[in-house]
């Protein structure tokens, strides 16, 4: 009966152990995909911004050159 008993013990940490681990791998899995889906537009809308204003700043310098052009 005890060595049974202990064969069952071992059977269910055994068990334990294997769904703590698959559950941890989950849960790892779902971060990284929220984070991915959250990440992904926000790392395109800041590399929008970023040739928008870059895009911007050349225009405002090309205004400007043709400001000081027109007063010549």
């Amino acid at each position: 009966m005890n060595l049974q008993n202990q064969q069952n013990i071992s059977g269910f940490t055994a068990l334990l152990g294997v769904s703590i681990a698959i559950c941890t791998i989950g849960l790892i899995l779902t971060i990284t995909i929220i984070f991915a889906f959250i990440g992904l537009p926000l790392l395109m809308i800041g590399a929008v911004l970023f040739i928008l204003t870059i895009g911007i700043k050349i225009l405002l310098l090309f205004i400007n050159l043709f400001r000081q052009n027109k007063m010549k």
